[in-house]
């Protein structure tokens, strides 16, 4: 007995299955650095929020004090910022010197960690008593300037 000949099988050829791969692969090529750049600003947003969020506190401690306070009297640490970026506080007097505490004028800077330390042109974003230091377009880019 022959086999049926008029059976037709269903079925996908090697070049349709090449054609879907490439595809797909155009769209991850696109898709993914986009993603990744998503991230990137939501951990930079995170960070500048807990800057402005320094910011408030130092003016709330100035107001009962002769001073800005460090990150302790404010009640924050250097890992206030999450698991991306740690928080570092400079404080200094009238003269300019850094003094630890009571000081005339703050700095305070989130230092990215980790998976965002690929973020190069926000690696570090900084906020004075003045406001965002944003002295570069790269800086201004960082603080959505």
């Amino acid at each position: 007995m022959r086999p049926n000949s008029s059976k037709h099988i269903a079925g996908f050829t090697l070049i349709e299955l090449m054609i879907v791969v490439v595809i797909i692969g155009i769209l991850a090529a696109i898709a993914v650095p986009n993603y990744q750049e998503y991230v990137r600003k939501s951990r930079r947003s995170e960070a500048k929020t807990v800057l402005l969020r320094v910011q408030a506190q130092q003016e709330r401690w100035r107001i009962s004090h002769t001073g800005y306070g460090s990150l302790s009297d404010i009640g924050l640490s250097s890992s206030s910022a999450g698991n991306y970026y740690t928080l570092s506080l400079t404080l200094k007097n009238s003269a300019g010197a850094t003094v630890s505490g009571n000081g005339a004028t703050y700095r305070v800077v989130a230092t990215a960690t980790g998976a965002q330390t690929g973020d190069s042109d926000c690696s570090t974003i900084a906020l004075t008593e003045q406001g965002p230091e944003a002295n570069t377009d790269a800086k201004k880019k960082c603080w959505g300037l």
